[in-house]
């Protein structure tokens, strides 16, 4: 059985590691705020999922400081607040955190390889990417021709666009000709309310090509068609950046994070069971903390000596004093 002062120190420093899973679940909430992968899937969703994702970071986080603080205070004092009622919710949020972990990692790192899988030249007839083409082909209609000539900085390359020049005057992102941008998207495989719905969904795909200078899912594109085609030719495809920064860097790595924090509470919930169910000494007062002699155990004598006892009689024949017979059959 392990001593009360390692279950207590033991208690006090998994708890406050709980700290840096609450700062580390805040963290993730601000970078799911910003995430164009959260904004692309809210948009097909109809629901802003970055802002939903941001909530629960900020609320778990909250949650983990107020779990921290009662095992503190547990382990100090042994203040067991509300024992049962928070054995319960230390239970399910232990469960909840792990299941979010197991759940999130598995999407992150799932969806990287599927991913990857569907952008694979085998699959070029797949719906996924036919549907990635199509965002672009949609606006190779009007964008960098005569109707919205694209400006692709100050070198001229080629393009295959009948209007890409060097002329900084001319647009820099198809969100730049929004009067043709309802028609061209009016068939497409999502449903939007209206124009601002679209350049809202093509904004996302205009974050990813700034932030990681790429264009195209699938295929690599000769312009940045949603985010500044000023920066020239664009050297690679978006598929790499989205599979390691955005699905596998942050979807992934969230996953194990809330996976270790819920492997914590557990070891929490189980060394805080154990330190608010053991029973005190009763050799001791609960208001001094001094210990106290015990002797009860001297009320009784020991079985030995009482059997050692019997062994002799104690007699004084003709009252010459103390004679002392054996009666041991033994001697």
């Amino acid at each position: 059985m392990f001593e009360e002062k390692c279950v207590k120190i033991t208690l006090f420093f998994v708890s406050l590691l709980l700290l840096a899973g609450c700062v580390v679940s805040i963290v993730f909430g601000f970078i799911a705020r910003n995430n164009p992968i959260y904004g692309i899937v809210g948009v097909a969703l109809e629901v802003d999922l970055q802002q939903i994702v941001f909530i629960f970071c900020l609320v778990a986080g909250i949650v983990l400081l107020f779990v921290m603080a009662c095992g503190m205070g547990t382990a100090t004092k042994r203040y067991c607040f509300l024992h049962y009622t928070f054995g319960i919710f230390l239970s399910l949020v232990t469960v909840l955190f792990i299941i979010l972990g197991v759940a999130m990692t598995a999407i992150g790192f799932g969806l990287a390889d599927q991913l990857q899988e569907l952008c694979s030249s085998e699959n070029t007839d797949s719906d996924f990417q036919e549907a990635m083409n199509e965002l672009y082909f949609r606006c190779d209609t009007f964008y960098c021709t005569v109707l919205c000539p694209c400006y692709i900085g100050s070198t001229l390359y080629f393009t295959g666009k009948t209007a890409a020049t060097i002329n900084p005057y001319d647009n820099t992102k198809v969100q730049d000709c929004r009067q043709y941008i309802q028609a061209a998207y009016s068939t497409y495989n999502l449903e939007f309310s209206d124009i601002d719905h679209i350049v809202e969904f093509l904004d996302y795909f205009g974050e990813i090509e700034m932030e990681y200078k790429c264009s195209g899912i699938c295929k690599l594109q000769t312009v940045y068609y949603f985010g500044d085609s000023s920066r020239g030719e664009p050297p690679k495809t978006c598929k790499d950046p989205i599979r390691e920064d955005l699905l596998i860097g942050e979807m992934g790595l969230m996953g194990i994070g809330y996976l270790i924090i819920g492997v914590a509470l557990f070891v929490v919930l189980f060394v805080q069971y154990g330190l608010c169910c053991r029973e005190k000494d009763d050799r001791y007062s609960e208001d001094d903390s001094s210990r106290k002699y015990d002797g009860s155990r001297y009320e009784n004598p020991k079985p030995y000596a009482a059997q050692r006892a019997q062994n002799y009689e104690i007699s004084q024949p003709n009252g010459t004093g103390p004679a002392y017979v054996n009666n041991n059959p033994y001697m």
